[in-house]
């Protein structure tokens, strides 16, 4: 016989016998019946399954119920220990299950065990939940379903919202459509409903449908039907609840099955409201002149699809307006705030420029033309994987700090200018295998304004595409490589060549031409200088070796990479920054490129970037100059000018630092992940035309002013605000990806 199970009652016998004298003539029976499957699942393809059964003395197993046709037993006499095989045919249709009962003779014990065999997924969707029934004279609505479940199994209940009930007279589900009766309605109120259409599958488990009606008064108005501009009236910054039954139509142009409308927010240090992207949508004017935020207050409440012309019952729903720039927020809705849906309506082309974006552009649709991206070698998100919200695309990720969502790329056109694109962490489709298009073209999608502050600065505009199709960059870009560097501590090009003269850099300076590798020239089109370099023994350590860090994937494959993130660094420095006591910036040198443009045949050229400060330790790299510009000489380094163009629109960038988990400083531990940089942020400026056709063009790149970041000691507490006020020689290390010079 095998195992034992004494089961709690036994052992409470046991005890209270241990009490007494022992007397050698009782004797304890121990009865047992145990499964070594709480349930048994099994493939639709049928064949056979088995069940091991343990028990102290005879076990019978029959299939619960009439049996089904489709499962036989071997075995249904156990003595002891046993097994009982099931034999199941293929399953051409839905999942089904039996339930087999397993009992102990001369015992009342008895067991079950279900057989759950798989087949078919069943649906239900409705394209339009949303009805409006006159309530003038009685009325019938036809909710037509899409399904694949018997309709016999389908069934309705009817929950009232509001004081007035059973004024629904019928609901009869046939010819895959939910008709539903109404009477009239002898009142001056709106009334309103959910029917609930629910089946239970074959594994018995239950799932539902929502669908509203909203019947209108005795005199067949569903509320007072407004433009946008009253409901802009009512905004505050403190939010105003709107107590009159203002109906507000339009389109939506976002989408309830994507998980990228809006950044989920960090709601504590280790924590993030996951639904948020989910419970937002956006609706704008048929002719796209305006737009509105919706905030819904669960994920099942918002069934929102692109394209859905609705009418909003905005009536106990709050609108709040924010500043700079000026946008609008509907929130508190539910299901049945919206009075009624129709699919299917068009949503107008609206062409925009980046230059051209207004404040009457957000939260509508837009189409930005001649747009890339300015980084193509990465994905949509080009993160540190192990502080990302875990998914399907980095299932492998156990650090404590992956609860972080959000990243964004940068989109540059042919004119220079500048957007970011931000993506959410539960985006599968931002780790496709394939990376980020490589040519020009439209970008399509939602402009919104959020503050990116793992980011940096992200600008007054983003744009959020609903899915990956958003990004439709299929033309050849007129975007020529001058000369890039990578970080040399990641193998991001297999062709790349390492400059042997900078090295220590461990920066990669690459030609297109390939010459460095074919040995055609020793020295690249431009170069790279830097003083004040600290060389520190360990200079080729790779800080960064957990395959947690990746980034790019070969094709087809979501979950393995072999090309990674290029976190790494350029360089460890002393003196970056010494400032005059009026606040000028005195020195030092910085990271300053050398070249000529004098034969070179360009209309415009961009210097672009992306990086990040810190190192791995948090108490030992707490702070670095915050604000970084990028100044040009063209008389050998006697003269200095900003270069003005940046695309957040200021005259320098936010470098942010690598995220920690937590940091210990002075005694305590702090949570740092909320605020702290996932990667590196990228930035673009186009330089002056003064730098074209030169003998000798010099680049720096340097802190612009004495604002230092902090780290974050609080996670809802970053400000940036202290100032540097002195010469420091503390270690500062930058960490690039890319650096490029380009032209068109």
């Amino acid at each position: 016989m095998g195992r034992k199970y004494i089961f709690y009652p036994l052992v409470l016998a046991l005890l209270f016998a241990a009490c007494r004298p022992i007397d050698d003539s009782e004797e304890v029976s121990i009865v047992e019946l145990a499964a070594n499957a709480g349930e048994l699942i099994v493939n639709d393809g049928g064949g056979m399954s088995v069940l091991a059964v343990y028990s102290s003395g005879t076990a019978d197993v029959k299939i619960k119920g009439e049996a089904p046709d489709w499962i036989e037993l071997e075995g249904s006499r156990i003595k002891g220990d046993g097994e009982v095989k099931l034999y199941l045919d293929p399953n051409p249709g839905y999942l089904r299950m039996v339930t087999l009962e397993i009992s102990l003779r001369d015992s009342d014990r008895k067991i079950t065990v279900p057989v759950k065999q798989k087949g078919l997924s069943q649906y239900l969707s409705c394209a339009e939940p949303y009805k409006v029934a006159d309530g003038r004279t009685d009325d019938v609505l036809d909710f037509a379903l899409d399904t694949n479940v018997p309709l016999e199994n389908l069934s309705c209940s009817i929950e009232y919202l509001g004081l007035y009930k059973d004024w629904i007279s019928s609901s009869d589900i046939s010819g895959g459509v939910l008709r539903i009766g109404t009477v009239a309605n002898a009142t001056d109120i709106c009334r309103r409903a959910k029917c609930t259409v629910t089946y239970v599958d074959g594994w018995n488990r239950e799932s539902s449908m929502d669908l509203f009606i909203t019947q209108s008064d005795r005199e067949g108005s569903i509320g007072k039907t407004t433009g946008v501009a009253l409901i802009k009236a009512l905004g505050t910054p403190e939010g105003t609840v709107i107590e009159d039954d203002f109906v507000l139509e339009g389109v939506v142009v976002s989408d309830c099955g994507s998980a990228n409308m809006a950044l989920n927010p960090t709601v504590a240090a280790v924590n993030v409201d996951t639904t948020f992207a989910r419970r937002v949508a956006y609706m704008q004017g048929e002719d796209g002149s305006w737009g509105i935020r919706l905030v819904f207050d669960s994920e099942s409440d918002n069934s929102l699809h692109f394209g859905t012309k609705v009418a909003m019952s905005l009536y106990g729903a709050t609108v709040v307006r924010e500043s700079d720039p000026e946008r609008y927020t509907i929130s508190g809705l539910a299901g049945w705030n919206i009075a009624s849906s129709e699919a299917g309506a068009a949503v107008p082309d609206k062409q925009r420029t980046i230059e051209g974006l207004t404040d009457d552009d957000i939260y509508t649709y837009v189409s930005l033309q001649n747009t890339e991206f300015a980084f193509k070698r990465g994905s949509y998100a080009d993160v540190l994987e192990s502080y990302a919200l875990k998914s399907a695309v980095n299932a492998n990720v156990t650090s404590e700090a992956s609860q972080l969502d959000g990243w964004a790329s940068l989109l540059i056109d042919g004119s220079g200018h500048g957007i970011y694109a931000p993506v959410n962490m539960l985006c599968l489709w931002r780790r496709s295998g394939h990376g980020v298009p490589q040519g020009t073209g439209p970008t399509r999608g939602i402009i919104v304004h959020e503050d990116l502050e793992r980011l940096g600065d992200a600008g007054r505009y983003q744009i959020r595409v609903i899915d990956e199709s958003g990004f439709a960059q299929g033309e050849e870009s007129d975007l020529q490589e001058f000369a890039y560097w990578i970080n040399s501590y990641r193998n991001r090009d297999s062709y790349a060549a390492v400059n042997s003269r900078y090295t220590y850099k461990k920066l990669a300076t690459v030609i297109p031409s390939n010459d460095l590798l074919d040995g055609g020239k020793l020295v690249a089109n431009a170069e790279m200088v830097s003083e004040n370099i600290v060389i520190p023994a360990s200079r080729t350590a790779d800080p960064y070796t957990t395959a947690n860090y990746y980034n790019d994937l070969t094709a087809g494959n979501s979950g393995i990479s072999t090309q990674y993130v290029g976190i790494g660094d350029i360089t460890t420095t002393h003196d970056w920054y010494k400032w005059s006591e009026e606040g000028e910036f005195e020195g030092y040198n910085g990271f300053v490129f050398s070249f000529s443009t004098s034969n070179l045949q360009a209309n415009s050229l961009e210097f672009a970037f992306d990086f990040a400060g810190g190192y791995l330790s948090a108490a030992t790299a707490r702070s670095w100059p915050a604000h970084w510009c990028v100044e040009y000489s063209v008389d050998g380094g006697d003269s200095w000018t900003l270069v003005p163009n940046c695309v957040n629109g200021k005259p320098y960038v936010h470098m942010r630092g690598l995220p920690w988990v937590k940091a210990f400083l002075n005694g305590q531990w702090y949570y740092t992940a909320a605020q702290a940089g996932m990667g590196f942020s990228q930035h673009s400026f186009t330089l002056p035309s003064e730098v074209l056709g030169k003998d000798a063009v010099l680049l720096k790149l340097r802190p612009y002013d004495r604002v230092i970041t902090s780290l974050p000691l609080v996670w809802d507490d970053d400000i940036e605000k202290s100032e540097i006020d002195y010469t420091t020689d503390v270690d500062i290390r930058i960490r690039f990806g890319f650096i490029y010079l380009r032209y068109r």
